[in-house]
């Protein structure tokens, strides 16, 4: 009997983990005041999956005029055992996403109900409702608007393989305080839909739009009401402290060499790449080459390091991850006295350092274990090849990272970085300081008698600026304008390209050429010290005219973008980039229409675009749920949705052919390539150019900017401005459901919070569920704790099975993990991928313990001498079995 018992409990648990499951309706929405959307789900890993309008039955009656939108998105799972760019199409677990669009005759009616049904995927029902059911078409900032004093929200209707909707009418909209049911702002809309379409443009939205301006208080939550269509989802004003907040600690989250602890995050792991062999590899492609450098008896062939942050999705550290501590450290150094410590909860908080200059000074940490002996700081660290997508995180990464040679550019801003650094932290920590100076000027011995061809004017007008704020030392004033002359075309030739000044088109081979940002200059015009004084005007001018281009540009879009040349690799996203300019214009002239164009900018990547969404991991209620992010792989899988944080590409207009991606977007109905190119986006890691991310492109200059907004929010405040935690507490009252087609939870259309930070503001808040998934989980729950104690008894009574040594630590060590997992509420075989880098080995173990007398095929394993646990992390059982790496920290080395 307990065998069956056990025997039904291992199928039923094996068909709800796997996510074995029929097509159904998940929810409906509507796309204006006479269409209904239908979201259906399906999971498939065919090629040929087809779909058709036919079939569907509204109020009784079949539907003759529907249209369809087809998505195929790559989900969590895959096989681990491939690069990404050789998997074939069966090796990946794909969910199909379906938006059904229908056309009601005469309209929807308030307080009417209103039946879908179908054969293959069920039926669904709804009441319209325009202050509770939710408008596609109505666009937000998902999470809170600057209060700048004007809010904007957009209005534009997609109907699939039915293009852009055109409406001739007035449009009248409310603005309703949720909490107390009041209406706070009303307007009337009724312009030229014409003016705003133009389906020549490369930023094409592929809508009419109407641009619906709010004017609100801080606080909320609030919801948009668009009479006789419907609502939009909630949103916040003037609760920039949370946004900030999620999105630093998004680069904390990307930290490298250090521990994530879950002190500090759920988004735990044990700590990551404290190794790596010196070598003089060329920058900046993989490193290929393992013998050490000429002259290596100088140097350890292999070092300890820490510091900087992973580039992406892999854990590289390349030359472009200069401009995350020089962003950091400029926004600091503008606006020294607006922050403070114990802000963003990361481990140095308390310190009676800034959080956010402690933030910088780890990714300044890098620089410091990359200089040698000689002062030159070494190009990076990059390994042989990029790690296997499901495989490894983090911490179980198991490539060899190696160095590149001592570079001009590295060494260079180094010299800036430490030099500023150590300017900065000096009221608070004067030894370090000196340490830095000292390193700062070593560098600059270097850079000084160095001759190779790819040294560039802008690195050194940075290094020797921040050297002479510093110091004092007039030779390096005499340096800075020499450089500056150059660069700036002050009375010399202007140089060519790419030396020039452009914040939105960095790349590697830019930036290593001479192409600068803000950063490399702005300490002059707020120097203490005396400047060049044509210098320091020339500058001035150059920054103010930027940032004044960048207002035009965005007061002339409905999508604030911002005057990006294209449409890829994070350029929708990375509003900061654009912003940068601005927020340091803002610093100079104090004008408020500059807040108000940063505050703008903003409101891109949380939601208010043609998408209506979020694309910012754990932001808004329609953010990323599977980016290509290799530790994300794994919170997933534990039910905590993606490591929070991440801004990821979002939309690009030219994908690659390059497997998976291939199979992702060439399988959109519509046609990709007849998108729109704003709406050209599918969300799932295969497509790597909309799904992944670097934290120097897209992360840490929103970081910035989001930074920004939250010092000057006070500017246009009528309430106080709370602290993160208490911000957090009364974002998160509201209930939230389970996404069907994600792990990760999704705020509700009608009362859901639009802060989703997996419970790191302050760690008390988890996923939530419907009534239906709760008495699913709690049932699923209890049976790993039955199940667990079954194991147990199961353990100590049995005496035919001859156990070794290992088999008896094994099984001993999966219980208590089980029981450990079991109590903490998360389904135990899903989560726990215990001993093994696939699925299929929890439910193998299963099978060998309650059914020994089966044979099984033994379990081929590249190292026998370690296994897989769910955090997951690698232990010896040789060594010390029960030994967990989580406890010991970085700094014990």
């Amino acid at each position: 009997m307990l065998r069956s018992f056990l025997q039904l409990w291992f199928v039923a648990e094996f068909l709800s983990f796997r996510g074995i499951s029929s097509a159904k309706i998940t929810r409906i929405n509507t796309a204006s005041f006479e269409h209904l959307v239908a979201h259906v789900i399906l999971n498939s890993t065919s090629e040929n999956t087809t779909v058709s309008t036919n079939g569907w039955i509204l109020n009784g009656l079949p539907v003759t005029n529907a249209h369809i939108e087809y998505e195929r998105a790559s989900a969590g799972e895959a096989t681990r055992k491939h690069e990404y760019s050789t998997w074939p199409m069966w090796d990946i677990d794909y969910i199909i996403k379906l938006k059904y669009y229908f056309r009601v005759s005469g309209g929807l009616h308030e307080g009417e109900g209103y039946i879908l049904e179908h054969a293959s995927y069920g039926n669904k029902s709804i009441v319209f409702q325009e202050n509770e059911t939710r408008c596609e078409s109505l666009k937000t900032n998902q999470v809170s608007y600057f209060p700048s004093g004007r809010q904007e929200a957009v209005f534009g209707i997609w109907l699939g393989t039915g293009g852009a909707f055109y409406y001739e009418y007035a449009l009248n909209y409310s603005v309703v305080d949720v909490t107390s049911g009041r209406v706070v702002y009303t307007n009337v809309w009724d312009e030229d839909l014409n003016a705003t379409f133009d389906p020549t443009s490369a930023f094409h939205t592929g809508e009419y739009t109407a641009l619906l301006p709010m004017t609100l208080p801080s606080g909320g939550p609030y919801r948009i009401v668009l009479h006789g269509h419907g609502c939009s989802d909630d949103f916040y004003v003037g609760q920039m402290r949370a946004v900030a907040f999620h999105t630093m600690r998004g680069l904390y989250h990307q930290r490298c060499g250090i521990s994530l602890d879950e002190e500090y995050t759920n988004s735990s792991r044990c700590s990551c790449h404290n190794q790596v062999r010196v070598t003089d590899a060329e920058p900046p492609g993989h490193i290929q080459e393992s013998s050490c450098p000429i002259g290596c008896s100088n140097y350890r062939q292999v070092k300890n390091i820490s510091g900087g942050y992973h580039d992406a999705g892999d854990f590289d550290r390349r030359q472009s991850h200069t401009l995350i501590p020089m962003g950091l450290l400029a926004l600091y150094g503008a606006f020294p006295e607006n922050f403070s410590d114990n802000v963003y909860n990361i481990p140095e908080s308390g310190n009676g350092i800034p959080d956010l200059l402690d933030e910088a000074l780890w990714g300044v940490r890098l620089y410091e274990h990359l200089q040698e002996h000689d002062g030159g700081i070494r190009a990076g660290t990059e390994a042989t090849r990029h790690p296997e997508y499901g495989a490894v995180n983090a911490a179980t990464d198991d490539l060899e990272y190696r160095t590149y040679r001592r570079d001009f550019h590295n060494t260079a801003c180094g010299a800036g970085m430490f030099a500023q650094a150590s300017r900065l932290v000096r009221q608070f920590r004067p030894a370090l300081a000196d340490a830095l100076l000292e390193r700062a000027e070593r560098a600059w011995g270097w850079l000084d008698v160095y001759e190779g061809e790819d040294a560039r004017a802008a690195q050194t007008m940075y290094a020797a600026l921040e050297l002479y704020e510093t110091t004092g030392n007039t030779t390096y004033h005499e340096a800075f304008v020499e450089a500056a002359l150059t660069v700036f075309a002050i009375g010399r030739p202007v140089l060519r390209w790419p030396q020039e000044y452009r914040p939105w088109h960095m790349n590697i081979p830019n930036l290593v050429g001479g192409m600068y940002n803000t950063p490399y200059f702005f300490t002059a015009l707020i120097s203490t010290r005396t400047v060049n004084a044509t210098v320091r005007n020339v500058m001035e001018t150059r920054l103010v005219s930027m940032a004044s281009g960048v207002v035009a540009s965005v007061a002339g879009e409905v999508y604030p973008h911002g005057p990006v040349p294209t449409i890829a690799w994070g350029s929708l996203t990375s509003q900061g980039r654009v912003a940068e300019p601005v927020l340091f214009a803002y610093r100079l002239t104090e004008d408020a229409s500059l807040l108000a164009c940063v505050g703008r900018l903003a409101d891109y990547a949380l939601g208010l675009n043609p998408l209506g969404r979020s694309f910012i991991t754990g932001l808004g209620h329609m953010p990323p749920t599977n980016p290509l992010h290799l530790d994300s792989y794994y919170t997933e899988a534990r039910g905590l949705g993606s490591v929070p944080g991440i801004t990821i590409y979002g939309p690009d207009s030219d994908p690659s052919g390059r497997a998976p991606g291939v199979y992702t977007w060439t399988a959109h109905f519509p046609g990709y390539d007849s998108l729109a190119p704003q709406r050209r986006f599918v969300d799932g890691w295969t497509l790597v150019e909309a799904n992944e991310f670097t934290t120097w492109e897209t992360m840490a200059p929103n970081a910035v900017m989001h930074g920004f907004l939250d010092i000057f929010q006070l500017e246009f405040d009528d309430v106080p401005r709370t602290t993160a935690s208490t911000t957090h507490a009364s974002l998160m009252t509201a209930s939230s459901n389970t996404d069907s087609t994600s792990n990760s939870p999704v705020t509700t259309m009608t009362t859901g919070s639009p802060l989703r930070d997996n419970g790191d503001l302050d760690r008390a808040e988890s996923s939530k569920n419907s009534a239906k998934d709760g008495v699913i989980i709690g049932v699923s729950v209890a049976s790993c704790i039955v199940v667990a104690i079954l194991v147990i008894i199961l353990l100590l009574t049995r005496r035919r099975r001859r156990h070794n040594k290992r088999n008896q630590v094994r099984d001993a060590y999966g219980v208590i993990f089980w029981i450990k997992n079991s109590v903490c509420g998360i389904q135990s075989c899903f989560d726990l991928r215990m001993f093994a880098k696939n699925d299929f080995f929890c439910y193998w173990w299963l099978l060998k313990v309650f059914f020994p007398r089966c044979a099984f095929p033994k379990r081929k394993s590249s190292n026998e001498n370690f296994v897989e646990i769910s955090h997951p992390r690698k232990v010896s059982f040789i060594e010390d079995p029960l030994w967990d790496c989580c406890t010991h920290k970085y700094s014990s080395l």
